[in-house]
């Protein structure tokens, strides 16, 4: 079942403008709008993850389609935010909002335990992420002093066609060099009914604007996760 939004609340810095919204039915989530610059096939990459490692029971946020109503007023930003509000109608991908949560320092980030940047390495791994440097090594901590992994939008496993999960990380990577730490088993949970039953949510126009079915997409995923 899909949200739909009922109001813009705060943007934060990025180039896919997220922004802290509240859907209809009272949930808060960050809204990537589907006008931005990195198009569908970015939400569609961190929809997957998300939802993958979500289910798998890793320290992912879970994710929403949200639709945005063509006509929804001009109430919230500058020209540039409302320009791309007009870009996005229908369905956009909204991610579960973590409260009062900051960004973890490369330092921080690095002094981590080893079992979480197990979790990091392996979903990077197999997803082809090339967005976790030091500058942005894109991980939390909540108040409670929870970690979580966040920003999957630059996973471009759906692009490569790959058959196997990558060797080595990109050379900018927070945890290059960490690759020891690789481990499948916490992909184990994901079952092929979840696979199939994430993959039936994809909005329609997700897969034309990239030129996929979620045929080719479940086949892609199957071979990346047979070697478990």
């Amino acid at each position: 079942m899909r949200a739909i939004l009922a109001r813009f609340i705060e943007t934060f810095r990025g180039s896919s403008f997220p922004t802290l919204s509240e859907t209809r039915d009272g949930e808060q989530v960050v809204i990537k709008m589907r006008g931005a610059g990195n198009g569908a096939g970015a939400l569609l990459s961190e929809f997957l993850v998300n939802r993958f490692a979500h289910l798998s029971g890793l320290p992912v946020p879970d994710v929403r389609i949200v639709e945005i109503a063509a006509d929804h007023p001009w109430e919230f930003g500058t020209d540039e935010f409302d320009d791309l509000l007009q870009k996005s109608p229908g369905a956009n991908l909204g991610i579960c909002w973590i409260p009062e949560a900051a960004q973890l320092s490369a330092e921080q980030a690095k002094a981590l335990p080893e079992e979480f940047i197990s979790q990091v390495v392996t979903l990077d791994l197999v997803f082809a992420n090339l967005d976790r440097s030091a500058a942005s090594c894109n991980l939390l901590r909540d108040s409670d002093g929870r970690r979580w992994i966040i920003d999957h939008g630059g996973c471009r496993f759906l692009f490569r066609r790959a058959t196997a999960p990558a060797a080595s990380l990109p050379e900018d990577h927070i945890f290059q060099g960490r690759e020891d730490l690789f481990d499948m088993a916490w992909l184990k949970p994901l079952t092929r009914e979840l696979v199939e039953a994430t993959l039936a949510e994809v909005p329609d126009s997700w897969l034309a604007e990239e030129g996929f079915t979620r045929e080719e997409i479940g086949g892609s995923l199957a071979l990346l996760l047979a070697s478990r």
